[in-house]
């Protein structure tokens, strides 16, 4: 029987925040106060900030706020030295300010980022008379794809659960606090879970063993072909649909100039996606239709419709291409809309998906 664990109950974003400020908590307390296993919290505390805010820590206090001004933690690394007076009021200067957006199932959104760091460079030059420097930290425990896109979104570390794990396995043997210990085994087990799709048989799979499947087989290189300028287009992620949904995986083999050979308009594309269907596994060959024209404007529901009319046809001409060349290759139900499938490969595990996957890039390179 699994041991009993807070934080499998304990599973949302304030629960986690709540952990991340008490570990950082242990750096304000002095040594003569503490436990030895306390001792050894505050040392693991001193290396989780000085990580997350890129510089050492030394002996300095860290002011710790949660859900300031919506930000889910903010860290204020203070001066040993040097105070700032302000009326009746002497508070030390703060050197670093360390914004913390914690996500557990969800993304960043509505530029929280940029609004994060603005309202704390408002601080910084309103109370710390601009002193301090501003690190943005993304802490995610759930796997996200595609994190390097933000970098571009003013993040500056990305401390996903790889590199949680990473840090607190140098002490998971000799911490024995049961707060540190159950919140180390949860992430363990949702690592466990995300590697399991190696020992699982393909109909156990959830979502997790999905994930892990399509990180190693993004990251390996040697099995998705991309085109051109197309590699950071590979992506995976839950797709939402009208039969309940899917874990899926996506990727651009041919180039602008192929696509344009087999589509009606430039704007058009042709891809290959895993997902699941009618219960099976398979890759699939999709083609996509824009809702807008090659200016960004919104198409009206008239243009759109006649756009989506002929691309359904430019899609039976590709199945029907397809259909001699490539053995068992099927087609769904057919419907019309933005995102139609040509026509499909069922796998039934690991090495036979990679088998279909090189199948099928090497049918539309010889369209």
């Amino acid at each position: 029987m699994e041991r009993n664990n807070i934080f499998d109950f304990a599973t949302s974003e304030l629960s986690q925040d709540a952990f991340i400020c008490w570990l950082c908590d242990w750096v304000n307390f002095d040594d003569n106060s503490l436990s030895e296993d306390e001792k050894k919290l505050k040392s693991l505390a001193n290396d989780f900030i000085e990580k997350v805010s890129g510089e050492k820590l030394g002996d300095r206090k860290v002011n710790i706020k949660r859900q300031y001004q919506k930000i889910d933690v903010l860290l204020e690394i203070q001066n040993k030295t040097e105070f700032i007076t302000k009326g009746d009021k002497t508070n030390p200067v703060v050197d670093m300010y360390v914004i913390i957006e914690d996500k557990v199932g969800t993304g960043l959104h509505s530029n929280q980022i940029e609004r994060y760091r603005e309202l704390i460079s408002e601080k910084n030059k309103n109370i710390n008379e601009g002193k301090a420097l501003i690190k943005t930290v993304y802490y995610k425990i759930y796997d996200e794809d595609n994190t390097e896109r933000l970098k571009e979104n003013g993040v500056n570390v990305i401390f996903e659960r790889e590199k949680i794990l990473e840090l607190f396995e140098r002490y998971k043997d000799n911490i024995k606090d049961s707060i540190f210990r159950n919140y180390y085994e949860y992430l363990s087990n949702i690592e466990t879970d995300v590697k399991s799709y190696k020992e699982k048989n393909l109909e156990d799979w959830n979502s997790n063993c999905y994930i892990g499947f399509f990180k190693k087989l993004k990251n390996e290189g040697s099995c998705l072909e991309h085109a051109d300028g197309r590699k950071k287009d590979c992506s995976w992620g839950y797709v939402n649909n009208s039969s309940g949904g899917f874990m899926g995986m996506w990727w651009f083999p041919l180039s602008e100039n192929e696509v344009n050979k087999l589509t009606e308009t430039s704007d058009e594309d042709i891809y290959l996606q895993i997902e699941q269907y009618n219960q099976e596994n398979i890759v699939a060959i999709k083609y996509s239709v824009p809702k807008g024209n090659i200016n960004n404007k919104e198409l009206s529901k008239e243009d759109f419709e006649k756009k989506v009319k002929i691309a359904s046809e430019k899609r039976k001409e590709i199945f029907s291409k397809l259909e001699n060349e490539v053995p068992n290759f099927q087609k769904k139900y057919f419907r019309a809309g933005q995102y139609m499938t040509v026509g499909y490969l069922e796998f039934k595990d690991v090495k036979d998906c990679k088998n279909k996957i090189r199948i099928l890039q090497d049918a539309l390179k010889k369209l």
